[in-house]
């Protein structure tokens, strides 16, 4: 049995569209499997796809065919054996992630006069360094590339590794992973709740990419169909198991709660100037004391609601708790500053208070988060005396940027179950949004979206909070400045939203929690197993074929 490259594309054969795909001259080659990898990114939210996963991952297999059968047929001596390997990979990579993060460039646009310059690096250095996950994904696999299923299934688990990896590796970006095209039924997003989004990711990876079994001529047609039955099977478990789990989900809500979402929709260019400020306060207070209020016990305000230094600022508290009154709480995101005690260095953090009038009549700043998981170029500069000297900032405050919190917590929250606070795109991380042992009854997300105007950005974000309900069994109430304030119950579904420039307020019950989840509990341990096992049974197969060459 071989993988050929010869002959181009005759009749309707999958086998033989392979074999065309394959065959490809290299700079062809390249080019198809980038807008292959750019059409994966329709897998996601807010397009919800997945065929195009599927046919994005199939080509990808195919291309690799070709490359690694161009590096097999060279010198063996040749320092660049596998660089046309890698070459397909970064270019399917950066498709991918160019695609799906081209969003990212739009936060440069708020102050274009002093970031703008930065978008063409910020298009190609972003999502081209995170290619290079997949490239090393891809060398890895093409070390135990042969003819059969299992070539696929070590892509397969090379890639799931590696997205972890970039989970993690630098802070970790793990936006868009593979396993969130399943974001296009609610019954399969249950089974984040066993999986998480890294489990996720290699399932999804190994159902969209079987029809890549096809590239295989001396494979008998009915075992290659074998292989698609099986993925299709496994697809359908999922469901039915996520159908099942959404039957059973319950639709009651927490007693005597009632939040109030406020979603001013403050344009970001405008929202920091200093002639802004009296109005942006006052339109907070307007949305907060609308029709409705007297049914209201939470507000909740985005992140880094208004443009003033709450701790620092007892007027403006006593203003937010004259519209407050003694009965309500506020949490709300605010920038945050303390003094350092050794070098007397004003510090920023990106926090979010929880605000209550006391029986003096006082405003009380009650408990404070700050964010642990601040964003690289945005909230801080990495090497940044470095980087700073050749004229790079990060978007927010300037020289220095915030300061990151020490830790996840859970905060107490008069009149209410205790929460666990994340702030902006902490929410992203399956497995980092619970403090060990809370026992927090539901979470809220503040962020501020207005940074990437109306495109797939904030889209994605809400679907992965939607994820993390779901892994946490816990209901997400996410509160942004400008889209997409949301109430997610447990089981990710969202029960009322308020959209993308949509300027109001959201007043709903909170959703209940779900039983204890077995992701919440385990984390990626699940992952971690399935992985050993395909890797272990991806280098037993080559081994044993090894193995039998020798002998023969």
């Amino acid at each position: 049995m071989s993988i050929t490259t010869s002959g181009a594309v005759q009749g309707l054969s999958l086998s033989r569209l392979a074999q065309g795909v394959s065959a490809l001259p290299k700079k062809w080659s390249y080019a198809f499997v980038f807008l292959a990898g750019a059409s994966g990114a329709l897998a996601l939210a807010p397009f919800h796809l997945p065929v195009f996963l599927i046919v994005a991952l199939t080509v990808f297999v195919w291309s690799l065919d070709g490359a690694y059968l161009r590096a097999k047929n060279a010198e063996p001596t040749s320092s660049r054996k596998y660089r046309d390997v890698a070459l397909v990979a970064w270019f399917f990579g950066f498709g991918y992630h160019l695609a799906g993060l081209y969003w990212i460039g739009f936060a440069f646009l708020v102050e274009a006069e002093a970031f703008a310059w930065m978008i063409p690096f910020v298009a190609v250095l972003m999502p081209g360094g995170l290619a290079l996950f997949t490239v090393l994904a891809a060398l890895v696999a093409v070390r135990f590339w042969r003819p059969g299923v299992v070539r696929i299934i070590a892509l397969c688990v090379s890639l799931a590794l590696f997205e972890w990896l970039r989970g993690h590796v630098l802070t970790g970006f793990p936006w868009n992973l593979y396993g969130y095209a399943f974001g296009f039924s609610q019954s399969l997003m249950q089974n984040a709740a066993w999986a998480g989004g890294y489990g996720l990711t290699l399932l999804a990876l190994l159902i969209f990419a079987a029809p890549s079994v096809f590239a295989i001529p001396a494979l008998k047609s009915t075992r290659s169909w074998a292989v698609v039955l099986s993925a299709v099977l496994v697809l359908m478990a999922m469901w039915g198991w996520g159908a099942w789990r959404l039957g059973a989900a319950s639709e009651d809500v927490v007693d005597q709660i009632r939040l109030r979402l406020v979603q001013p929709s403050v344009p970001q260019a405008e929202k920091w100037l200093p002639s802004n400020k009296r109005s942006v306060l006052e339109l907070y207070l307007q949305l907060t004391a609308e029709e409705g209020f007297d049914d209201v016990t939470h507000v909740i305000w985005p992140e880094s609601a208004v443009p003033y230094i709450l701790n620092r600022e007892p007027l403006r508290l006593a203003e937010i708790g004259a519209v407050l009154g003694p009965q309500k709480t506020l949490l709300t995101g605010a920038v945050r500053i303390e003094s350092d005690g050794q070098t007397g260095e004003r510090l920023f953090f990106n926090a979010l208070h929880v605000a209550k009038v006391s029986e003096s009549g006082e405003t009380e700043l009650l408990s404070t988060y700050d964010k642990t998981h601040l964003v690289p170029f945005g909230e801080y500069l990495p090497a940044s005396d470095l980087l700073e000297a050749i004229g790079l900032k990060q978007l927010t405050f300037g020289a220095g940027g915030y300061s990151s919190g020490r830790e996840l917590m859970t905060l107490e929250v008069p009149g209410a179950p205790n929460v666990v606070p994340l702030i902006c795109y902490e929410v992203i991380f399956p497995g980092h949004i619970l403090p060990r042992g809370t026992d927090a009854q539901w979470i809220v997300n503040v962020t501020n979206d207005a940074w990437f105007g109306d495109t797939s950005g904030p889209r994605q974000h809400l679907a992965m909070a939607q994820f993390r309900a779901i892994e946490a069994g816990l209901p997400v109430v996410r509160s942004a400045n400008n889209g997409i304030s949301a109430i997610i119950d447990a089981h990710g579904r969202v029960r009322a939203s308020l959209d993308l420039n949509e300027r109001g307020y959201l007043d709903s019950d909170l959703p209940v929690s779900a039983a204890k989840t077995l992701y919440s509990s385990t984390g990626d341990g699940l992952f971690y197993v399935l992985l050993l096992s395909l890797a272990g049974l991806v280098v037993g197969a080559y081994y044993s074929r090894e193995h039998q060459a020798s002998r023969a």
